[in-house]
């Protein structure tokens, strides 16, 4: 319990703890060590790969941030609530927990309103850079030079 409350406190969130349950946010949950979400009986972390991507030309109405989820080179139906990725198809498990960085990330991608303007595109497009890559920064001179595609599978 103690590294429970650590964490919620870490994320800046409020831990709940009950005689028969204990209420946390997605945020908490997505970052707790896999051996305390264990312990609480909470699902393992996602066995998928994240596939994400920018569709469009930054600043028109047609951009986006996508994201679709692989296992074995083969895309896979999942449906999210939070940092619950419930899975279907060949080989799944059904429940898994997001781990934060990737709970951030589809949560920019989420948010992403394309009607907006220029500078809110490249401000959502660094935000979801942040998150998949944590530690990179990204202004809007040099985006170019610093963001690359990776080719489809």
């Amino acid at each position: 319990m103690a590294e429970l409350r650590t964490t919620a406190e870490t994320a800046g969130d409020e831990v709940e703890i009950g005689e028969n349950r204990i209420r946390l946010s997605h945020k908490t949950l997505s970052a707790l060590s896999s051996e305390t979400a264990d312990a609480l009986g909470l699902p393992p972390l996602v066995d998928l790969t994240l596939r994400t991507d920018v569709v469009g030309q930054i600043g028109s109405p047609d951009f986006r941030l996508t994201h679709d989820w692989v296992r074995a080179g083969r895309k896979e139906i999942a449906h999210r609530t939070g940092a619950i990725l419930e899975t279907s198809g060949d080989g799944s498990d059904g429940l898994r927990r997001l781990p934060r960085w990737m709970l951030d990330a589809l949560e920019v991608a989420d948010r992403f309103q394309a009607g907006t303007d220029l500078d809110a595109h490249w401000e959502a497009l660094a935000r979801f850079r942040r998150a998949l890559e944590p530690g990179v920064r990204m202004d809007r001179a040099d985006a170019e030079a610093r963001l690359g595609k990776a080719p489809p599978f």
